[in-house]
């Protein structure tokens, strides 16, 4: 016959045996969704360098995914954070906002769903080219 205490030390093993394995699984649920948000932002940066460059033609484009940067901030759920350094000679004589307009409505689809936010920096190939000898950009 086994005492209260002894049925209880054989639940109490079981409960953390049980907390364990599901501890377990949502880890490796969670290192699984990371893998898979991770492939995800990967292919997200080369649909912005398809869409980039096909709507603007850029001779420079860098994009950077600042989603890491971003991870437990509210709404951060909705798609990735990144970053777009362009240069462009669809930017000549446009203003800074018009460029991000350009660059928005290129991105638009994508606004909507996989990308979050995103920051960029414009410029035409005359400004990139003054500002590499001034380090500017």
């Amino acid at each position: 016959m086994v005492g209260a205490h002894g049925r209880r030390a054989r639940v109490n093993a079981m409960a953390r045996a049980k907390v364990g394995a599901t501890v377990s699984a949502k880890v490796s649920s969670l290192e699984s969704a990371e893998v898979s948000a991770a492939a995800s932002r990967a292919d997200t940066k080369e649909l912005i360098r398809q869409r980039l460059g096909a709507a603007l033609a850029p001779v420079w484009l860098a994009i950077e995914d600042e989603s890491g940067r971003h991870r437990g901030h509210a709404g951060a759920g909705g798609g990735g954070h990144y970053r777009v350094h362009i240069v462009s000679p669809a930017f000549e004589g446009l203003s800074a906002v018009a460029r991000q307009r350009l660059v928005y409505q290129a991105l638009a689809e994508e606004m909507r769903s996989v990308i979050h936010a995103l920051a960029m920096t414009t410029a035409t190939p005359a400004e990139a080219a003054r500002a590499d000898t001034d380090k500017d950009i």
